[in-house]
């Protein structure tokens, strides 16, 4: 049962306090995304009286208050259908980006959930032991990996990142030491030139690993490793929630691949922070 609804059922609440639990019945959502001072605000009460109606209902304070709402939206999120955000053009500025928010942590919730630790783990091990990946990704997702790619050649890593939509890709495909292994990304495999360049690196004998939607069936035969994003997004136009998910398995992915390298990494680090007189 939801906090909001055990709590209706207090009957030691006073007005006051069934007005707050009213508003955070009605705008869970937005609530999730406010300040202490911020509800306090819409209330027309202070911060205190917030905290004084938290302790009056078990819990410490605001910041408690939140993460209860947040795991009961967890557990409506898994139970909604995988038509995921949908937008109305009744929706104001404040139902949007609740819907929006709402997509995003589902989708990190799905993610890390779900993950393929040893996979990934055995991946980062593989460019670890290489000293060199070369990247493969589909368009859409081009910039988001762009960031990835200079972040491993931080950790000490050649890395060399080509868009599946470029003919580059392929004289590297065909060029590529079969030492070096090759990592695409793409969450579905409706370009048909995925296939073609997976093809390329089964016949080369290339190491091929895939971080892929729940989709790509004949991909994920053609990899020697694949790491499945699990949250399916219906609609391809709003991709948040893809995008969200991508990101956290790289962001797992280049976790583990400076582990791998700990000490030099941690190293550079050092270095850079002597060179800059900050900490990063």
């Amino acid at each position: 049962m939801k906090l909001t609804e055990k709590l209706k059922e207090n009957t030691n609440l006073t007005p006051a306090e069934r007005n707050i639990l009213r508003y955070i019945d009605e705008h869970q959502d937005e609530v999730i995304g406010m300040s202490v001072q911020e509800l306090a605000d819409e209330l027309y009460v202070s911060p205190s009286t917030i905290n004084r109606f938290c302790k009056k209902i078990g819990i410490s304070g605001h910041k408690e208050l939140l993460i209860m709402l947040a795991k009961d939206l967890s557990v409506e999120t898994t139970e909604e259908s995988s038509n995921r955000l949908s937008i109305a053009e009744g929706d104001d500025e404040m139902m949007i980006t609740s819907k929006v928010r709402r997509v995003l942590y589902a989708a990190n919730q799905e993610t890390f959930n779900q993950i393929n630790i040893n996979t990934l783990s055995y991946i980062a091990g593989k460019i670890s032991d290489a000293g060199s990946v070369v990247i493969y990704v589909s368009p859409n997702h081009e910039y988001l990996v762009k960031g990835f790619a200079q972040a491993f050649v931080r950790c000490g890593i050649r890395c060399a990142l080509y868009s599946t939509a470029l003919e580059a890709a392929f004289s590297s495909a065909l060029s590529q030491p079969t030492d070096v292994p090759a990592l695409m990304i793409a969450y579905d495999a409706e370009d048909p030139r995925l296939e073609q360049l997976a093809g390329i690196f089964k016949d080369r004998k290339v190491n091929m690993h895939l971080i892929t939607g729940p989709l790509d069936m004949k991909l994920r035969r053609m990899a020697r490793t694949f790491v499945q994003v699990e949250y399916f997004e219906t609609d391809p136009v709003l991709f948040f929630g893809r995008e969200a998910a991508l990101h956290a398995v790289l962001s797992v992915l280049y976790a583990m691949l400076f582990h791998q390298r700990f000490e030099e990494n941690t190293a550079v680090l050092n270095r850079m922070r002597e060179y800059t007189g900050s900490e990063m």
